[in-house]
Formats: structure tokens, sequence, C-alpha cells
């Protein structure tokens, strides 16, 4: 059965809050939006003739169609779309199966953020400037909230690309465990309880 809650975007342009809405699981639209809209938006962006290429991304080869049909009917994970101006504006998969490594909480269980991307156009590094702003961080704040109707008190952890490290110890106050070997040498960041508590009621996110 579908959830829907309400969130609010900010508009990178104005500051204005911009309402959409939080859903979960992913449906067909969802992918189909990846497919339509995100994919040829990063394309005509990546390979526009008057501009310089922009860095790649290291998410750049990420198909969310083949990540839905992999993952999308398995009970250990829960995937989450933020949806404004009727398009998708941004997708995750977080799971349920692992436990935390920082001493405090060491053994606990907690939510594993295994994927979180926002849509093209509001990331700089492939348009150039933002649509949106928050919606990485709201898609985190799914990950608190899962983890806290799961009895898991907000805690949750995840492995960041490179490219948002700072997005993760700055923007989300995570705790940064640094790089791990077993996961291509990329950092691992956990967030407490108290963390997830001061995030979770934080009013500005950006």
């Amino acid at each position: 059965m579908s959830q829907r809650s309400p969130v609010f975007l900010v508009n990178a342009a104005t500051g204005e809050a911009v309402e959409g809405v939080l859903v979960s699981p992913l449906t067909d639209k969802h992918v189909a939006d990846w497919r339509d809209e995100w994919r040829p938006f990063q394309i005509k962006a990546m390979t526009n003739s008057n501009q310089a290429r922009l860095p790649a991304e290291q998410h750049e080869h990420w198909s969310w169609e083949q990540k839905e049909k992999a993952l999308g009917a398995l009970l250990a994970y829960r995937g989450f779309a933020i949806e404004a101006d009727g398009v998708t504006q941004g997708m995750a998969f977080h799971r349920l199966t692992e436990v935390a490594r920082l001493d405090t909480q060491k053994g606990k269980p907690l939510v594993y953020v295994d994927f979180v991307e926002s849509a093209p156009w509001n990331r700089a590094s492939v348009s150039g400037s933002q649509r949106y702003r928050t919606v990485g961080a709201l898609l985190i704040r799914s990950a608190v909230a899962l983890s806290m109707s799961e009895g898991f008190q907000g805690r949750i952890g995840l492995h960041s690309l490179r490219q948002a490290d700072s997005f993760y110890r700055d923007t989300c106050r995570m705790t940064d465990l640094g790089p791990d070997k077993d996961c291509h040498g990329l950092r691992y960041f956990e967030m407490t309880a108290a963390q997830a508590d001061e995030f979770a009621n934080r009013e500005k996110l950006l």
C-alpha cells in the first residue's frame, strides 16, 4: 500500500518553499520519470557543445529501472521518492539488515542508506545550477523516519560516494568513521539516535 506524506523543497532561485510529497514504495511512474526525464536531461547537459563537460558523477551509471526490478519486492528494502511539479525529484532505497559500527551503538540495528539520488536538474554538478534544494536531505530524513518506525531510534548508516562526503558530514552532521577498505575505500558515515533527533527536528535542512 502506497504511503504519501507532504514535504517541502526549496526553490534554489528564490529561496521559497515548494510543496512536494514523499512516496513509498517506488512506482512505475518514478521509474518512467528516471527513464524519460532524468536520463535525457543528464545526457543533454553532459554533451552540451556550448559548455565544457562537467566532471563525471560517480553514480552516472545507476539505473533506477534495474534497482527497482532487483530490490523493489524484497522485504529488506524500502523505496522512497519525492515528487513535486508532477515529476520525480529524487529517489532512495534503504535497507533494514545492517547493524551499527560506532562504539556508542555498536551492534544495534540501523537503517542502511543503500542508494540515494536527486534528479539531475537539482544537482549543480550536472546542470551548473539547481532547481530545488533539500531533496537529498529529505531522502536522508526518510531513512531516519523509517529507522524510528522500525524501533531503531533513528540510527542510520551509509557509505558515501566521494562527491557527497561533505554533505553527509556537514549538512546531515553524521559521524565520519573514515574510509572502509572493504567498500572500495568509500567513507562510512553513521548517525546516532541523538544526531537523528536533532536532524529530524531541524527547521532548516540547507
